[in-house]
């Protein structure tokens, strides 16, 4: 004989009962597609993943080809400074020499001109007992001599100030004295030598 269920389907127990329900199929189908879920949200997660990976692995080989780069603006920048300081030490050099040239080309004095203009800038009524002349810029020309009077003297200087070859005239002592019973002044002055203008 046949058996029949009379129990509606909720009132069963067990196994059965989840056959019956249809929570089992439900359950199932669910834990299929939470797995499905689970396998598509962890392939995303690979691929992701494994796209950072080349991501960081591109960054970190242009980070060494710009730190190369780097390093060799750098260096080049090293080298250059060098250049530049030799190259700045040689500009003095030159500086140097050109001023020391260009004094040389600026002080070449003609003696027998610059002697022949001294001549000329004696008043008449004046003489030189002593002259020495030097070209040099730490101690002047000297001249000593003698006038008929301190206007003789007085004009000699002014001379020697506006001549070409001379400049700076001064006093550095005058004295009265006696010459064949005659009152003359006896003079010391000083006189720097200068280039032909």
């Amino acid at each position: 004989m046949k058996r029949i269920n009379l129990i509606p389907p909720e009132f069963a127990s067990g196994k059965k009962a989840w056959v019956e329900t249809g929570l089992w199929r439900q359950a199932v189908v669910g834990g299929i597609v939470l797995a499905l879920a689970a396998g598509v949200h962890f392939s995303y997660g690979l691929v992701s993943l494994v796209g950072l990976r080349h991501q960081i692995s591109a960054l970190e080989r242009r980070a060494s080809t710009e730190k190369g780069k780097a390093d060799s603006i750098r260096q080049s920048k090293e080298s250059l400074n060098v250049q530049l300081k030799g190259l700045e030490r040689k500009m003095k050099s030159l500086e140097k020499k050109q001023g020391v040239l260009g004094r040389l080309g600026t002080s070449s004095i003609v003696w027998s001109e610059a002697l022949r203009d001294f001549k000329q800038l004696v008043p008449a009524k004046a003489w030189i007992d002593e002259l020495a002349m030097v070209k040099s810029h730490s101690e002047p020309s000297r001249v000593l001599g003698g006038g008929y009077s301190n206007q003789e003297v007085s004009r000699f200087l002014e001379n020697l100030n506006r001549s070409k070859y001379f400049s700076n005239a001064a006093f550095v002592r005058t004295e009265a004295g006696k010459l064949n019973a005659e009152n003359i002044v006896r003079f010391e002055l000083t006189f720097d030598t200068t280039p032909k203008g």
